[in-house]
């Protein structure tokens, strides 16, 4: 099987219910996402930018985080609420080969989601992926 579903065993999309019962829809990313990933950063607060590992408002920074999810370089679960991206994590696997087994957790909540629970269950969902693997 090709494609992000390849990559975990975990069914998508899924539901969870945040501590003040709203529910966020889970799934795994695709080059289909690239645009609201962008929009998704353009709506943070400047302050969050700074903290980004990338400029990801970049539509080439994005397009290369397309081309590492379509390598198996990388695994992004994006959060939904509404039709709108609210929140993601990421999981990026080192490069050089002798430390695949390495990797990085990223996770981003937009502002109306926050200290509800999403960042948690993001951090969580991915790293059961990371765990898979």
């Amino acid at each position: 099987m090709t494609g992000p579903r390849a990559r975990t065993a975990r069914v998508y999309p899924h539901t969870v219910a945040l501590r003040d019962g709203t529910t966020v829809s889970l799934r795994l990313m695709t080059a289909a996402d690239a645009g609201r990933i962008a929009a998704f950063a353009r709506s943070l607060p400047e302050d969050d930018l700074l903290f980004l590992r990338t400029d990801i408002t970049d539509p080439s920074a994005v397009a290369l985080w397309v081309k590492n999810l379509e390598a198996g370089l990388a695994t992004t679960v994006i959060a939904e609420a509404s039709g709108e991206t609210v929140g993601y994590a990421s999981l990026v696997q080192n490069r050089v080969a002798w430390q695949r087994h390495l990797g990085e957790i990223r996770t981003q909540v937009g502002p109306s989601h926050r200290s509800r629970g999403l960042g948690r269950a993001l951090a969580g969902e991915i790293f059961a992926i990371g765990r898979e693997r």
